[in-house]
């Protein structure tokens, strides 16, 4: 495809997310098209040459024949990724410059036609015995996957000439910013030490480490954050609920000041539709304190009518109506 083709292309579909990196021109995250592959395989291939366990697989001394090996290898790697998962490219102007890849929640692994796919650009124009290597090799990466939900990690490289000018950083805001959005647990593997502390920045400890084909290897994942607002909506959304289920537990009316308190609760954190599991919630022992230190005969008379139950009496409990009474 020609570059002004390109360009049109990428402003047609709109543009991702844009990261100002220092004086060069800024970085914009997009999601690659099936026609980009073959270019992000290009990229992959360069960026992840010097990797560890990549030229301990592929045993191929010159770096420009295993460049193209891993070329060969992320072509139909990428296929499989571009049909379960996310393909996140970074550009710079109509230039791809960095490629993340990550797979959804349960599917991980890739199929059986997938793995025969893949098979010819591993057996054919290389060395014998990596098939070999390189099955062992994944095979210890995916008998370490977790089992609990998680999108995967991975492959992730920029362009070989490139490094250290913030475009992995990006990269990595971007997918720490989508998995906190999804609430999802993020896993990766790395056979570079220097990866291991970028990767940290970013909130991933190492939970495990090994070493495969003689070369150390760190596992690492990273658990979604919930931004200090969702935790104030989460928490007033709780007072609300152990208000609901103690009045509908003990069928009785609550004092007028924890009604009202309640639904400014519902009103500030948009919790109201959170009533179908109130049941779910634990803190249910007794209802919120009077707010006012002092309080006047006027109000006491007033909460004790309140508190009172005439026989015959009984509180329904209906979202928009909370504590109405309803006569038997």
């Amino acid at each position: 495809m020609k570059t002004s083709t390109i360009a049109e292309n990428r402003v047609l579909r709109g543009w991702g997310n844009y990261f100002q990196t220092g004086t060069l021109p800024p970085l914009t995250l997009l999601q690659l098209q099936r026609s980009e592959l073959p270019e992000a395989a290009r990229l992959l291939g360069r960026g992840m040459c010097d990797n560890p366990a990549n030229i301990r697989a592929f045993g191929i001394p010159d770096a420009e024949r295993r460049s193209q090996a891993l070329v060969r290898l992320f072509g139909p790697v990428l296929c499989g990724l571009y049909q379960r998962g996310l393909i996140r490219g970074a550009f710079r102007e109509v230039t791809l410059v960095g490629v993340c890849g990550m797979v959804r929640s349960g599917l991980c692994q890739p199929s059986a036609l997938e793995k025969l796919r893949v098979v010819p650009s591993v057996a054919f124009g290389n060395p014998v015995g990596t098939s070999l290597w390189v099955l062992r090799w994944v095979g210890e990466w995916v008998r370490r996957d977790p089992a609990e939900p998680h999108w995967h990690l991975g492959p992730v490289a920029v362009d070989s000439h490139l490094h250290g000018q913030g475009i992995g950083g990006a990269m990595l805001v971007d997918l720490c910013a989508r998995m906190d959005d999804e609430r999802a647990l993020a896993y990766l593997e790395t056979d570079k030490s220097e990866n291991v502390r970028f990767y940290q920045k970013f909130g991933f400890p190492v939970i495990a480490e090994a070493e495969i084909l003689g070369i150390p290897n760190w596992f690492m994942s990273r658990s979604p954050r919930i931004s200090s607002q969702d935790s104030v909506n989460q928490a007033d959304g709780g007072v609300l609920l152990s208000i609901r289920f103690f009045a509908r537990r003990e069928e009785k009316q609550i004092p007028r000041y924890a009604r009202d308190d309640c639904h400014s609760v519902a009103e500030r954190s948009g919790a109201k539709n959170l009533l179908l599991v109130a049941a779910s919630w634990p803190r249910c022992e007794k209802i919120p304190q009077e707010p006012h230190k002092t309080k006047t005969r006027r109000h006491r008379k007033k909460e004790k009518d309140f508190g009172s139950k005439r026989p015959g009496t009984n509180v329904i409990q209906q979202p928009g109506h909370f504590g109405d009474k309803v006569e038997h």
